[in-house]
């Protein structure tokens, strides 16, 4: 049965270049920081006994392990907005888990989208499958498809430091909305973080490829949140 997802609050950020040193290229960016490239919506967390409905089986998976695991669903969004004479080559979604008093850490146990090659519409909605690992239909694919790019790639699964990867390529450019839905697994009663930043390439005009830090609320790089109280 699918569940809806919920309507996320959009902030902005801003984009500050790192400074580096490559042959035949200057090694500063050109001068003023980028606003507005890109937008962060949420991140909204929920426990996934709190959503599913009853006698929903993925709801009877979780009941069987509830004593010694729990699951919690994240939604974020990301929307990227080009300006004239400029790309944005390669972004970066990385949200590192932490937890105290446990020496079991927490893992990612699910993310959507796990593979895509050519940019998706916003979904709403998703199902959550007998083994508590998200999917919506017409979004993902794990299949390697010949002759196509990669747009969207879903890295370090059953890891504590998932990442979203957006490449551009020759047929798509990286721009417009995009929703990310992780499930985190982590040791039941345990209080669990989420540390999200975002990093982005960019080609600016005549200037080679760009590397630049995404500010977050406050100014800062990374954006601490509760996942799981």
């Amino acid at each position: 049965m699918p569940i809806d997802l919920p309507d996320l609050e959009w902030s902005e950020t801003s984009l500050v270049s790192e400074e580096r040193i490559t042959k035949g290229v200057p090694n500063r960016a050109p001068d003023g920081d980028l606003e507005s490239r890109i937008l962060l919506g949420g991140p909204i967390c929920r426990p996934l006994e709190q959503i599913l409905p009853a006698g929903d089986p993925a709801l009877v998976a979780l009941t069987a392990e509830q004593d010694s695991v729990a699951y919690t669903m994240t939604d974020l969004a990301v929307t990227f907005e080009g300006a004239e004479e400029e790309r944005i080559e390669k972004v970066w979604v990385q949200v590192k888990l932490t937890a105290t008093q446990t020496s079991q850490p927490p893992i990612v146990w699910s993310m959507t989208p796990d593979k895509v090659s050519s940019p998706v519409e916003m979904f709403a909605s998703a199902d959550i499958k007998a083994d508590l690992k998200v999917f919506t239909a017409g979004v993902t694919t794990s299949r390697k498809t010949t002759g196509e790019a990669t747009f969207l790639e879903a890295l370090n699964l059953l890891r504590s430091d998932p990442v979203w990867e957006f490449s551009r390529s020759g047929a798509h450019e990286i721009r417009g909305a995009h929703r990310l839905v992780l499930v985190v697994r982590s040791p039941a009663g345990i209080a669990v973080e989420g540390r999200l930043s975002i990093t982005a390439s960019i080609r600016r005009k005549h200037w080679n490829i760009i590397p630049y830090r995404v500010l977050l609320a406050g100014g800062l790089d990374t954006s601490i949140f509760p996942i799981r109280s």
